[in-house]
């Protein structure tokens, strides 16, 4: 059978379903790429802040978000974005019949061609791209699919995982970073944190933290402070922990300057200890700075 040949099958992909697919497998990746991303930070990350805050991907990411989708296909020649659209790859000599594991490659090999490859699934008579005449394949709805409500409530449930995901790895991240650390070490032994909730201290673990880095050569920073404190170092951080001991439960802030040679964090202050529950108690003066 040929691919021109009246035994077609009728029921070829609409071209809005595989760009529905194509953007969810595309979309997944990058989910994946950047929740990679950031559990593999490390510890100390912010010791170098562009590790996290990279708009751009390197050519690791980039050669990674390459090879996924190459292999979106391999597993019986549906994509996750294949399956929850209700599409399949099958051989054009036989649509019965799935391709072969090296003919799932090779068709998305020529994806990187991604605008030639759209221009030719609009113009091809069956919808086929460089990508299909190579493998031999074609895009079709199989007869039997899962229920859309099924697949609907996969990716529901593909969300919520990616949305837990990333809190808890966003949790990880600042447990894992030198300021958490440091506002540990500095709150655990302080008179106004144990004098609240005595000793030893514990920590939840979810903190709060905000960090900022002034911009190089001391220019201007945007937002209210338009002037760089060379006695801050390169950054500042502010960290609230939930604290609790044997005797009761406090909120504490604290605040760290970045330092450099050797670059690390240092207490600027600890303030704003709070009794859960009430305003204030008291707050200690940040230490001369050197």
């Amino acid at each position: 059978m040929t691919p021109d040949s009246p035994a077609m099958p009728r029921m070829l992909a609409p071209h809005h379903m595989r760009l529905f697919a194509l953007i969810v497998d595309y979309l997944l990746v990058v989910i994946a790429l950047k929740l990679g991303h950031q559990a593999l930070l490390g510890p100390g990350w912010d010791l170098e802040p562009h590790l996290a805050s990279e708009g751009t991907p390197g050519w690791a990411w980039v050669a990674l978000l390459l090879l996924l989708g190459v292999f979106k296909d391999a597993v019986r020649g549906r994509s996750p974005g294949k399956w929850l659209t209700g599409l399949a790859v099958m051989r054009a000599a036989d649509p019965s019949q799935g391709p072969l594991f090296l003919g799932r490659i090779l068709r998305n090999v020529p994806l990187i061609l991604l605008p030639v490859e759209a221009l030719l699934v609009l113009t091809d008579r069956h919808g086929r791209r460089m990508g299909d005449r190579l493998a031999g394949t074609v895009v079709v709805v199989p007869p039997h699919v899962s229920p859309p409500a099924r697949r609907l409530l996969v990716l529901a449930i593909g969300f919520l995982a990616s949305l837990l995901m990333a809190f808890g790895i966003t949790a990880w991240n600042l447990r894992q970073s030198d300021a958490y650390r440091t506002a540990v070490r500095i709150a655990s032994g302080h008179p106004l944190v144990t004098g609240i909730v005595g000793t030893p201290v514990a920590f939840g673990f979810s903190p709060e933290m905000e960090m900022s880095f002034p911009p190089p050569e001391g220019k201007p920073l945007p937002g209210k402070d338009s002037t760089v404190d060379p006695g801050i170092g390169q950054g500042r951080a502010v960290i609230l922990l939930d604290a609790e001991g044997p005797e009761g439960e406090a909120r504490v802030r604290v605040v760290l300057r970045l330092m450099e040679a050797p670059r690390r964090w240092e207490e600027a202050a600890l303030e704003r200890v709070y009794d859960k529950g009430s305003e204030p108690l008291e707050s200690s003066p940040a230490p001369p700075r050197r």
